[in-house]
């Protein structure tokens, strides 16, 4: 998984003019969306991902549930009160799912470990005052599936995209603390298995922690 935190992190460079191009220079208000924006989500759900071969009816393998770890950080700025573009980086990291091989349960594969995640731009949008908001960001999404530390699949760059919806509450001048719903997909080819492709979804719920 070492690689593919490194792409992240490449990718969370290249998108830094899209972070910080639009954040306000006039003064912050108190209790306003305006100005620098920085959002930490954590938070836990439920994941599914695929390995698809086109000749195979079954899905080749299909990890579900186990443990779904989520975090993501957004960066950015608001470009009038209330919307906000940022960069993203982040995603879902999955333990010990079940697992299906052509259709069919398997009990002894091993310590299954998955990376499933992305970066790119988004936007958000405020409902005030009651401080609601929705989120959406196309992401540039990769995955990986580890058996026993090896990896049974890595895939190339593909789409993916992360929807946000919650709630926040004012605990200071400019921060915010709150509560959502997430639901993110992502589709992508695999780099060593010609047709194989990486695929899948993952929903739950959040905690936020917004600097605005």
């Amino acid at each position: 998984m070492k690689s593919l935190f490194q792409i992240l992190i490449v990718f969370s460079f290249l998108f830094a003019p899209v972070m910080f191009c639009q954040i306000s220079s006039s003064p912050k208000g108190v209790h306003q969306h305006d100005g620098f924006f920085l959002r930490f989500i954590p938070g836990f759900g439920y994941s599914q991902i695929s390995l698809t071969l086109p000749d195979f009816e079954e899905d080749f393998f299909t990890f579900s549930g186990g443990f779904s770890f989520a975090n993501t950080i957004q960066i950015g700025g608001a470009v009038s009160e209330n919307v906000i573009i940022f960069g993203e980086s982040g995603g879902v990291v999955v333990t010990n799912p079940s697992v299906k091989f052509l259709g069919g349960e398997v009990d002894d594969l091993g310590d299954v470990s998955i990376l499933f995640g992305g970066v790119g731009p988004g936007i958000t949008y405020y409902f005030m005052p009651e401080n609601i908001y929705l989120t959406l960001t196309i992401l540039a999404n990769i995955a990986t599936v580890e058996v026993d530390g090896d990896k049974l699949a890595d895939s190339n760059i593909g789409f993916g995209f992360n929807f946000v919806a919650g709630k926040e509450w004012w605990v200071g001048e400019q921060w915010g603390l709150g509560v959502s719903v997430y639901f993110r997909y992502g589709s992508q080819s695999d780099k060593d298995v010609n047709d194989l492709t990486i695929s899948g979804y993952s929903f739950g719920a959040l905690f936020t922690a917004t600097y605005n």
